[in-house]
């Protein structure tokens, strides 16, 4: 992917903005799948560069998830194109308080795909927190 930005930066901008979405959405999203590209077309060629060396020499924090006494979070796309979401079983399986909210129709991008489903997972998550009942 390095190679690609540092060869093609608009072209890899644009594959990869439309690769975060589940394919169905694009056509029913293009305002938002536009708005993304254009933010992600404002950014550098070299932040992008060193974003994808951070992630590739990123370190595992497994042992956060594993010792955490607090419930954690996990929003899925199960359309995701960039993380399979069958990956992350082994981490949910970490957690003492796991939360899973699996969305059938979303990909990468919850919170364009299935926004009022988001909003409300995490209304509720946030609820079972503050009340401690994990």
């Amino acid at each position: 992917m390095i190679r690609l930005v540092k060869k093609e930066h608009k072209h890899y901008v644009s594959e990869a903005i439309a690769s975060l979405f589940a394919p169905e959405n694009i056509s029913k999203l293009p305002k938002e799948v536009e708005k993304m590209k254009r933010i992600a077309a404002s950014v550098s060629k070299q932040s992008i560069i060193n974003s994808l060396e951070g992630m590739k020499e990123r370190k595992s924090r497994d042992l956060i998830l594993k010792f955490s006494e607090y419930p954690v979070l996990f929003i899925i796309g199960k359309k995701d194109g960039v993380i399979n979401y069958e990956t992350m079983y082994p981490q949910m399986a970490l957690c003492k308080y796991p939360n899973v909210v699996m969305l059938e129709k979303a990909g990468h991008m919850a919170y364009y795909e299935a926004a009022e489903e988001t909003m409300e997972e995490l209304g509720k998550f946030a609820e079972r927190c503050f009340r401690k009942k994990y």
